[in-house]
């Protein structure tokens, strides 16, 4: 309790008196002088003390290189203070640490021998000291709340946290956010008239009647306004990643991200409106699935034209036609082109057969003209696809056919740097598709696992340049060709009819 004290100075005033010379009869009398005056002294003034504040209390939290004293006393809190403080410590280490936060030379490596097993090193300091006091103000704040906020707000704080790095390879869980709940659709962004559009393209069968429609809205917010609002809690590098990221099922449908950025309460069902493809507005109310319940109902199902494309070559449904095999082929166009999936690159060397089978598949064809290698929707893995690559290259160079490599905006990691470096050693070679997630240099790293909640993250430790004098803010393909929404409605797909369709 601050406390004044008042102190009342009295000042005394002494009376003052006139002398007067005696009279005698010899003298006149003088005229009366007036008597000095005196000057009474004034007391000096009493210091007033200064009012007693409070210090401001200290952010428990300094530096990774400062002892750290644990405040919470409740158990659930304790343990989630001691969670945040070691993934402060992780991404502030000295030696370790995020390359933006911490105050060290970075190594870093760059592919000019367009091989990926091997690169150029060298050191770089990255280190911005603002973005490292927001980390740290962010770290506090989050440290002082944790008895308000519920379980999944924390992590959500921590998500949010990492994301001013500005970093796909930072973050907690990848792609993949955490959640409880879930609105019952997939979403896919397309390129109409009018702009980009969201359309459901998966859902329940309960709800199949929404396949194929636009979503205007949640509860009345615009979609473009929640993605605005999802912004600070995506790890991006570029607007590409943002808006695949963004839109990706774990994102927009997760209901307690939709609930934190204020879209939606507590209620069992959401309101969305959405557009027919005879441009007819309509306003749904859809149910908020538990996701224990999710994962158990069945009935998924996706947006079907009713023409038959989809199962064709130029077929929107081919790229994810296997999705439990990490890499696939098949032969197109009359045997006239080979198109390889790379559903991802997290692969051992088990790959080799699967890899083997397509280059087989391809000389055997005999008259090959294409070659489409597909590393769309694929969030990377090993840029050497576990040994691989040069075999791969070899017969991409040796085969006489054109080749095509496709990205998109889901495509990261080691998917930006193979087609970077592909592009760059088979003569000829053009990447097709839309932007890339990522430019062709950026931070990557080790895991860390919290030790209480045992929520597993990335931080980034070192830098990979892949094309080195590319500045460009993401992969950019030779031949920019957009999925449109014409061709998802007739279930086509825009990239595919791009290349076996055209001359």
């Amino acid at each position: 309790m601050k406390r004044i004290v008042i102190v009342l100075l009295v000042l005394m005033l002494l009376p003052i008196g006139c002398i007067t010379p005696q009279q005698t009869a010899e003298t006149e009398t003088p005229a009366p002088t007036d008597a000095p005056t005196a000057v009474p002294e004034t007391p000096a003034p009493t210091a007033t003390p200064e009012p007693t504040e409070e210090p401001e209390p200290q952010p428990p939290y300094v530096d990774a290189r400062k002892p750290y004293t644990y405040i919470m006393t409740e158990e659930r809190d304790l343990k989630w203070e001691e969670d945040i403080v070691y993934f402060a410590n992780t991404f502030l280490d000295p030696y370790h640490g995020h390359p933006l936060l911490s105050d060290r030379m970075t190594p870093t490596l760059s592919y000019n021998d367009l091989v990926v097993r091997y690169g150029s090193s060298g050191t770089q300091n990255f280190f911005d000291p603002a973005l490292k006091a927001e980390f740290i103000d962010r770290v506090n704040a989050l440290i002082l709340s944790i008895p308000e906020l519920s379980d999944n707000e924390i992590m959500i704080k921590l998500i949010e946290t990492v994301a001013i790095l500005h970093d796909l390879h930072s973050g907690f869980g990848g792609t993949i956010y955490p959640f409880d709940a879930c609105l019952p659709f997939f979403v896919q962004p397309f390129v109409s008239d009018e702009g980009t559009v969201c359309v459901i393209d998966e859902t329940f069968s309960a709800q199949k009647s929404l396949l194929g429609m636009q979503l205007l809205n949640i509860n009345g917010v615009p979609v473009e306004e929640i993605l605005d609002r999802l912004r600070p809690l995506v790890s991006y590098e570029n607007e590409a990643a943002f808006r695949s990221l963004a839109m990706s099922w774990s994102c927009i449908a997760n209901a307690d991200l939709l609930r934190y950025i204020g879209v939606i309460g507590e209620s069992d069902y959401v309101s969305i409106t959405v557009r027919d493809r005879n441009g007819t507005v309509n306003d749904y109310d859809i149910p908020v699935y538990k996701i224990d319940d999710f994962v158990l109902i069945n009935g998924f199902v996706s947006y079907n034209s009713g023409t038959g494309t989809e199962e064709s070559d130029v077929g929107r449904s081919l790229m994810y036609s296997n999705p439990a095999k990490d890499v696939w082929h098949c032969l197109l166009n009359d045997d006239k082109a080979l198109y390889i999936r790379v559903n991802t690159c997290k692969v051992d060397d088990t790959i080799t057969k699967a890899f083997d089978a397509a280059i087989t598949a391809g000389k055997e064809a005999g008259s090959l003209e294409k070659i489409i290698l597909d590393f769309r929707s694929n969030t990377g893995g090993y840029p050497d696809l576990s040994g691989n690559f040069l075999p791969l290259a070899t017969f991409l160079s040796e085969s006489g056919a054109e080749v095509f490599i496709l990205i998109d905006g889901g495509s990261y990691s080691a998917a930006i740097a193979l087609p970077s470096v592909l592009r760059r050693r088979v003569e000829g070679a053009k990447i097709v598709g839309s932007l890339g997630g990522q430019p062709t240099a950026f931070f990557v790293g080790g895991q860390f696992k919290l030790p209480n909640s045992g929520f597993t993250g990335q931080c980034s430790s070192v830098w990979d340049d892949f094309w080195p004098g590319n500045t460009d803010e993401a992969l950019t393909p030779d031949v920019i060709v957009e999925n449109t929404l014409e061709d998802f409605l007739n279930g086509c797909d825009s990239v595919l009819k791009y290349i076996l369709q055209s001359n």
